[in-house]
């Protein structure tokens, strides 16, 4: 059953959010992220929630309706579901989808978002998203982790060298977030040594 878009109150935006690292959970694409984030008290609390953040792009895709993908004949539509619906591309459980009802077709935020190449060090070529898989006795494997791959799910293909790969190991599991921080500290004034703070 689908449930009609929520959000009825005017975000605020955060340059970070509060954490360490400034790394937070996007309630749309559930994907870890970092940097500037929208929040929402109001709906977060009427979720039972104590936090309400949507990334950069989910803001966006929040306000839009539908969108055109490459990987469907038909316009999606932005929907938010109560019940089990899986993606069309990864597999994965999804909540907040562009979707065509018509054709059972549901894409997670983080699928829209894949771009349509991509490049590794393996390959010298640049990579294509391809949305389907052409049979293969030798089975399925991704080259670059040497691990199954699925069939049914979007991977990232060179046609010039028969170079395929799961998406994951070309955008990363955590795309949006850069490892490792700094800390910024005032230095004691009891230093003896002008070059080399305490």
């Amino acid at each position: 059953m689908l449930l009609p878009l929520l959000h009825q109150h005017q975000f605020t935006l955060l340059s970070k959010a509060p954490y360490i690292g400034g790394v937070f959970q996007c309630y749309m694409c559930n994907a870890f992220n970092q940097g500037f984030t929208y929040t929402c008290e109001e709906c977060a609390s009427s979720k039972g929630e104590t936090v309400f953040y949507l990334d950069r792009q989910c803001s966006a895709y929040w306000d839009n309706k539908a969108l055109k993908h490459d990987s469907h004949v038909h316009r999606l539509l932005n929907t938010e579901w109560d019940e089990d619906v899986h993606c069309s591309s990864c597999g994965c459980n999804i909540f907040f989808c562009f979707s065509c009802k018509r054709c059972e077709y549901h894409l997670c935020i983080p699928c829209v978002r894949l771009p349509l190449t991509g490049r590794h060090r393996y390959d010298d070529h640049p990579l294509k998203l391809t949305y389907t898989s052409v049979p293969d006795e030798l089975g399925y494997y991704c080259q670059i982790c040497e691990g199954t791959r699925d069939p049914a799910h979007w991977f990232y293909r060179c046609d010039d060298c028969d170079f395929d790969c799961h998406a994951h190991c070309i955008v990363g599991r955590y795309p949006q977030v850069k490892l490792g921080s700094t800390c910024k500290h005032e230095a004691r004034s009891s230093c003896s040594t002008p070059r080399h703070p305490c």
